[in-house]
This record gives C-alpha cells, sequence and structure tokens, in this order.
C-alpha cells in the first residue's frame, strides 16, 4: 500500500510539474489565481514558477525510482518526503503572512496541498520509519 500512495503523490508531482513548466504562471489564472494576466505574465515570476515546477517534477521522478528499491533508497525517499513537508510549511507561513486565494478554486489548491504535505507526507514518514517496507 505504501508504494502506491507513492506512486499517485509521484504521478501528481510529475503531471502538476509537468503542466506547470509548459503553461508557467499564467496557467495559475485556471487554478484559481488572483493575479491578472498581466501580472502572471510577469517574466521574473514565471521564470522563479517554471523553476520550481522543474523542481517539483524532479521530485516526482525521483520518488518512483526511490520507492523501487526502499532497502536502497530508505533515506533518500525521507529526505524527499521530509523536503514536501518543508514546503507544507512553507505554504502555512505563506497563509498566515498573506491568507489564502480569494477564489474558491484557489483556496481548495491550497488547502489540498497543505493536507498532503502536513498529514500525509508525515504519515507516510513514520510509515517507512516503523514499518519499513520491504522490497
Amino acid at each position: 500500500m505504501f508504494r502506491y500512495i507513492i506512486y499517485l503523490l509521484a504521478a501528481i508531482a510529475i503531471v502538476t510539474g509537468t503542466l506547470d513548466i509548459l503553461n508557467g504562471a499564467a496557467g495559475q489564472a485556471r487554478a484559481g489565481s488572483d493575479l491578472t494576466a498581466e501580472q502572471l505574465s510577469d517574466p521574473m515570476l514565471d521564470n522563479l514558477f517554471r523553476f520550481f515546477a522543474a523542481v517539483w517534477l524532479g521530485l516526482g521522478l525521483q520518488m518512483l525510482l526511490f520507492v523501487h528499491d526502499l532497502k536502497r533508497y530508505r533515506p533518500a525517499m525521507l529526505l524527499l518526503l521530509g523536503i514536501v513537508v518543508l514546503g507544507g510549511c512553507a505554504r502555512l507561513v505563506s497563509i498566515i503572512d498573506v491568507g489564502l486565494p480569494s477564489q474558491t478554486g484557489g483556496q481548495i489548491a491550497v488547502i489540498v496541498g497543505l493536507v498532503a504535505e502536513l498529514l500525509v507526507s508525515p504519515v507516510l514518514i513514520w510509515w517507512l520509519v516503523k514499518q519499513a517496507p520491504q522490497t
């Protein structure tokens, strides 16, 4: 079951990372962003957005690699899951600092991400540490 959850999370990261690289920051208008089209086309914002989308895509690809040999890659998988938790902490700081998006779609996307990062990922870390799935 652990592997199937990782496959699902990796697929989400790979698909959303790829779409975000292809669509850039402007694609966030469809996801409930409060920014105007002009703001979303800012070169600096788009550049940073696509960079972090590539990092997200890479994280998903690494998860796919690591899940196939958990005996060998267990420490690396723990690190990746910890990085996801760290991302959730950053997302929480953003919510505290600037709030949630005003559009419902954006609110749902942020909250779903927060749940995955601060609830699901820590459970997976615990599962991997305590139960250490065998290959």
